[in-house]
């Protein structure tokens, strides 16, 4: 009895362990869904926006939550199932050579509240997309996606601290191409809005300095050249200028169009002066502004909960 007891868990046992050579390399998240296969109510992004894994040998993992502005260094750990990356902890429902699903390690929580990510190897995930031929760089490039998307070294970083002290405002958008050695080429503008022609050219210059400094993008394991669009944007405000870096790109599996910081603004300033006009018994006053609240944010669960049925 004891023999078919050994036999019968012995599969289920070895199931349990996980390889961990399997985690080292690349992963970039491809879905996000609840545990129980709801979806993930997140306008800003912070779950099922852009999401890269970069784990190492030696317990070092790089992180980036934006597609070119590098990405941040931390440690982690597997034991048993649970990997713990930084302060988080997280148990692997699946880890293949090829694939990698994480959730989130809170077990006491219900199924509908607990994160489910998924992810794709980058050096093992195969693409269909087909580059186009670059007439200057007489090569062919590639768009920019989750997976083919190069990382910046400081390059953005370093841009955006050298541009914070000119004052001005307008935009200028950027095309560029970050060759398959690393090296950013064919740099243009595309179109400036407003922005001053001085102001212009330190915007270039900024760039052209900082042309070394990128990891290429790569299409089924192999690097190759990847064009991007960037626009930088000077806002004005009491305390000084504000430099922006708008990139135009949507993650595969996003779930929700993001809110502008503008437009969130004014949601959370709607929801708030319903909230008062509620602690002073103007319901009727309380419900346009939830219902205001709504119409810039939909995704607002507490005016939702408040505000008209």
């Amino acid at each position: 009895m004891k023999l078919i007891l050994l036999f019968i868990l012995f599969p289920l046992l070895a199931s349990a362990q996980i390889n961990e050579h399997f985690i080292w390399g690349g992963w970039v998240k491809t879905k996000v869904e609840m545990k129980d296969g709801s979806r993930v109510i997140d306008r800003v992004g912070a779950r099922a926006g852009y999401l890269i894994y970069a784990f190492g040998k030696d317990g070092d993992v790089f992180f980036g939550s934006n597609p070119v502005f590098g990405q941040g260094h931390f440690t982690y750990q597997i034991k048993d199932s649970i990997i713990q990356i930084a302060h988080g902890s997280y148990q692997v429902v699946k880890l293949t050579r090829d694939s990698l699903v994480l959730q989130d390690n809170t077990p006491d929580l219900p199924d509908n509240k607990i994160t489910r990510y998924y992810f794709a190897k980058l050096e093992t995930h195969h693409s269909d997309e087909k580059p186009v031929y670059n007439e200057d760089l007489k090569d062919s490039v590639y768009n920019t996606t989750q997976f083919t998307f190069p990382q910046s070294v400081g390059a953005l970083n370093h841009i955006e601290d050298e541009l914070q002290d000119f004052s001005g405002t307008g935009k200028i958008k950027l095309s560029l191409v970050i060759d398959k050695n690393g090296k950013m080429t064919d740099l243009k503008v595309l179109k400036n809005d407003s922005l001053s022609k001085r102001l212009e050219k330190k915007v270039i210059d900024e760039f052209e300095l900082q042309r070394v400094f990128w990891h290429p993008g790569y299409v089924n394991g192999k690097p190759v050249n990847v064009g991007i669009e960037i626009t930088v944007e000077f806002k004005r405000y009491d305390r000084g200028t504000s430099v922006w870096f708008i990139i135009p790109f949507a993650p595969i599996g996003s779930l929700y169009k993001s809110l502008p910081m503008e437009e969130t603004i004014k949601g959370d300033e709607a929801f708030n002066r319903g909230i008062g006009f509620a602690k002073k018994h103007e319901y009727d006053k309380a419900l346009a502004e939830f219902n205001k609240c709504l119409t810039i944010d939909d995704l607002n669960l507490d005016a939702y909960y408040l505000g008209p049925r």
